[in-house]
């Protein structure tokens, strides 16, 4: 979403000067589920479900990566449980440590200053790695510890400001460190903003067409990139671990419902415009919110292909 006011101008100017994708869509919503849903590329029916499939994280490994994620919050018992499920080599952050976030989660400070540190001692290594993170400051209802947009009097946007000045920072450090030499940035959000009464506040202007759904961030950054705008059409995060994967060339088996946002869509791939995380269905294709209704033909093949990959992803899967 474009804003005059000025609220993330680092947001702004790293996608000026990365490999952007316009109408991007979440295709889930909330973090659960969205977390989940990009890195295996597939859906999730509960926040809790497990996935036995494969993840962008088991291709990296089997290819050699140093595999982790950055938890940011390291105290709350399920969210820790859950990251540890999926099979990275490491999960970063351990409860108890201090934390100054809510209820001991980490300040987006905190976050980037931790994931720059981690970029630059394993970038001091021989082993390629991959790093996830999610970072916990831009939640519903919260405010910033930090940097206030303004006069401070709306939270919701003081919360976006900050997230946006300790990414500008991270990324002031990172390009001025050698470990940016061989380093790719993958920025994009796991679900989109939900529109409570205090975003409808703070943003008067933007008529959301559904409080779960809209688009999101997606950029690639790199030293030497060259700088484009590629329209995504209304498909979604399913794409996402595809698209990473093709932009750093390996290939590998996979039960990926998504496909790469740098080639057209597949015919037969109708899922990466479809959102839904209870029961109802929403299509997002051209930019277009709009909920698939029970009486459509599409509507029972889309409920279909999803409630197969739901059975699917439960069992142990042979080698594709």
């Amino acid at each position: 979403m474009k804003d005059e006011r000025g609220i993330m101008p680092n947001a702004a100017e790293l996608e000026k000067k990365s490999i952007s994708f316009s109408n991007y869509y979440n295709h889930t919503f909330a973090t659960y589920r969205g977390i989940s849903g990009q890195l295996y590329s597939g859906f999730q029916l509960d926040n809790y479900d497990s996935n036995s499939l494969i993840g962008i994280q088991d291709i990296l490994s089997d290819k050699g990566y140093y595999t982790s994620f950055i938890n940011t919050e390291p105290n709350l018992v399920p969210f820790a449980t859950y990251l540890t499920e999926m099979g990275f080599d490491e999960v970063i952050g351990e409860p108890g440590q201090g934390y100054s976030g809510p209820s001991g989660s980490m300040t987006d400070k905190e976050a980037y200053d931790l994931l720059l540190s981690h970029i630059e001692e394993k970038s001091a290594g021989s082993q390629p790695f991959f790093t996830a993170i999610y970072t916990f400051g831009t939640h519903a209802s919260f405010d910033s510890p930090d940097e206030k947009f303004g006069d401070g009097s709306l939270a919701e946007l003081n919360k976006f400001y900050n997230a946006d000045h300790w990414l500008g920072n991270f990324l002031e450090k990172l390009e001025a460190s050698p470990a940016f030499d061989n380093t790719l940035v993958v920025f994009t959000a796991d679900h989109s903003t939900y529109a409570d009464l205090y975003y409808n506040e703070a943003f008067p202007d933007y008529q959301r067409q559904n409080p779960t759904i809209d688009s999101i961030p997606l950029m690639f950054y790199h030293k030497g990139v060259v700088p484009q705008e590629i329209d995504a059409a209304g498909r979604n995060t399913l794409d996402l671990t595809s698209t990473i994967l093709d932009y750093v060339d390996i290939d590998a088996p996979n039960y990926f419902l998504g496909a790469s946002l740098f080639h057209d869509p597949d015919n037969y791939n109708n899922l990466d415009t479809i959102f839904t995380s209870s029961v109802d269905l929403y299509s997002t294709k051209g930019g277009k919110i709009r909920k698939l209704e029970e009486t459509e033909a599409e509507t029972a093949i889309v409920r279909e292909m999803v409630q197969n990959y739901y059975a699917a992803k439960l069992q142990i899967p042979m080698t594709p």
